[in-house]
């Protein structure tokens, strides 16, 4: 595995745990709002758990944005470094085009594999 797939593969899983708290935090505010409203309908007053409510969408927000971006790099040609017939026209590292007789990329410098 290469460092650019554990990375990947991490930028996933910490993407999962931020959905998760994030709907927890949300829900969790917001079940407080709609319960100590219910309670104060006869007069009252009630809490509006705007803080819990906002967190949890900011984190939910975070972590969609963290599976985003751990999705496999394009190449130039529009498609996933995986599904690339001639992986050996592109760096495997940082998807960046190479041509006959590189040994190292010239973009990250990783040594080209033939």
């Amino acid at each position: 595995m290469s460092n650019n797939d554990w990375q990947s593969e991490q930028t996933k899983e910490q993407g999962k745990k931020n959905i998760l708290w994030g709907a927890i935090w949300c829900g969790g505010g917001t079940v407080v709002t709609v319960v100590t409203y219910s309670i104060a309908s006869g007069g009252g007053t009630y809490l509006v758990a705007w803080g819990a409510i906002i967190f949890g969408a900011i984190q939910l927000i975070r972590g969609l944005m963290q599976l985003q971006d751990a999705k496999p790099p394009l190449t130039p040609g529009g498609e996933n470094k995986e599904d690339n017939q001639n992986a050996a026209d592109y760096c495997t590292y940082c998807s960046e085009r190479l041509y006959s007789g590189m040994v190292y990329c010239p973009h990250c410098g990783m040594k080209v594999n033939t």
